[in-house]
């Protein structure tokens, strides 16, 4: 059964500095229940308001395209997608802005227990002119108490000097489910082959964590991670909960200390808050809070480029900081159209207001 649809979506956004105008479109296509093309295309309007000493971003697009297959023992996703510098209204990460990124992402199952999972994928920083080429497989082998994982990374960096970073790790993981799943424990290794682990968000690394049901609703969390490659070393621990209060709803807390090399040891506190609520069968709402506080100090004076959190060592904010303070609110509307005893997809009509305090 062929089916497509469309839809469109506006949003406006506003603070002390600036006023942010979005507006995309986006089309969807499934030439039978199990492939789905998407394509997706907006643009951004930013303006500084009279006074701001902050300059806004102007105009901006984004776009990209999808193609997707599942099958009983089988799953594939195609893309390719970019995004200029300065779109959207301050709720994406930064670290995408002029980046041009194709892929594919493969999942096969060989048996009920056996996986095996690989990708691919390009991704070039328009604006610095690196690139990045990486290429990933992991074996998993779950019996429902037991994961196990064995996996093969390559990563190729070339960055805006014209110097390469090159990446070639092998991961070898476990994870054991206890007391009636109640408590999960997790290790996981992942060493270079030949000594080649120059790759940022590739280093030679080792994490052990654990999670804990305290109830259905609540989970305590916990991990330590060591990472020790040739241009990042960082030692990370993170104790938190994961609590779902009511259907529709998840806060997440987390205390995290990290200590990252000459850049010296920092504490930090991220929190959150999401709810999901439908009202009816055209209207549903939406309301997230985000946020994260610095506790401790950090010296982050040689970080180059603060747009670009590495995988290991945390994320970093504004103005060369390895960490932002901020809280951000977001609210929005959904309504659905009946498509009642047509084919074709219901149209899907958004509204989203946004908020950000750093």
């Amino acid at each position: 059964m062929t089916k497509r649809s469309a839809s469109r979506d506006l949003i406006h956004d506003e603070d002390s500095n600036a006023k942010t105008n979005l507006g995309g479109v986006d089309a969807r296509y499934r030439p039978n229940a199990d492939t789905e093309v998407r394509a997706e295309y907006a643009v951004s309007d930013a303006k500084a308001k009279n006074g701001s000493a902050t300059a806004a971003a102007g105009t901006a697009k984004a776009w990209l395209i999808e193609a997707e297959h599942h099958s009983s023992n089988a799953d594939f996703l195609a893309y390719i997608r970019e995004r200029e510098t300065g779109f959207g209204a301050g709720q994406l990460n930064r670290g995408e802005d002029g980046t041009r990124k194709f892929g594919v992402d493969a999942r096969l199952r060989a048996t009920r227990s056996l996986s095996v999972t690989g990708s691919a994928w390009q991704e070039d920083y328009l604006d610095v002119d690196a690139r990045r080429r990486a290429a990933r497989a992991l074996v998993e082998y779950d019996n429902g108490a037991t994961l196990m994982r064995a996996g093969l990374t390559h990563a190729d960096d070339r960055l805006s000097d014209g110097s390469r970073n090159i990446s070639n790790i092998i991961q070898l993981g476990a994870t054991q489910r206890l007391f009636d799943k109640k408590l999960e424990l997790d290790a996981q290794t992942e060493f270079a082959l030949g000594g080649k682990d120059a790759s940022v968000d590739f280093p030679t690394r080792h994490r052990i964590g654990a999670r804990y049901a305290v109830t259905r609703e609540v989970n305590l969390v916990g991990s330590y991670e060591i990472a020790d490659g040739d241009t990042v070393r960082a030692r990370t621990a993170r104790v938190g909960f994961d609590l779902t209060p009511w259907a529709g709803g998840r806060i997440l807390a987390t205390a995290n200390q990290q200590e990252l090399g000459e850049y010296g040891p920092r504490s930090f506190a991220a929190y959150g808050l999401s709810q999901s609520l439908k009202l009816d069968e055209h209207w549903s709402v939406d309301l997230s809070l985000d946020g994260n506080r610095t506790i401790g100090g950090i010296r982050a004076g040689h970080v180059l480029n603060a747009d670009h959190p590495v995988a290991s060592g945390g994320f970093l904010g504004d103005n060369g900081t390895l960490t932002e303070d901020f809280t951000a609110i977001s609210a929005g509307a959904t309504y659905r159209t009946s498509a009642g005893r047509s084919r074709v997809a219901p149209n899907i009509a958004t509204a989203s207001w946004r908020t950000a305090t750093v």
